[in-house]
């Protein structure tokens, strides 16, 4: 089962995975046969989730990998906190 399978798989099925993106169920079986879901799709699914299934999780190969998080503040980083001059908490 690949990502996309196992995101309609938690989503509730190919019914609900076209609700929530706004879409034919005939459109989210041509995602599973292509393998991906467009761009601007997977940023309604987003949105739609609260955040549940990212952008990062359907399509890494346009976003990249899920940037960090300050456990601190939920600022996105992309360095270690300890790097990060003037960050809230960070180690001395």
């Amino acid at each position: 089962m690949n990502t996309l399978e196992r995101v309609i798989e938690r989503v509730g099925g190919r019914r609900r995975m076209a609700k929530l993106a706004g879409v034919s169920v005939e459109a989210v079986r041509r995602w599973l046969l292509v393998g991906q879901v467009g761009l601007e799709r997977s940023l309604k699914i987003e949105t739609a989730t609260k955040g549940e299934i990212s952008r990062y999780e359907l399509r890494p190969d346009a976003f990249g990998s899920k940037p960090s998080r300050c456990p601190h503040c939920g600022k996105a980083i992309d360095q270690p906190i300890r790097k990060r001059i003037g960050h809230a908490r960070s180690a001395a």
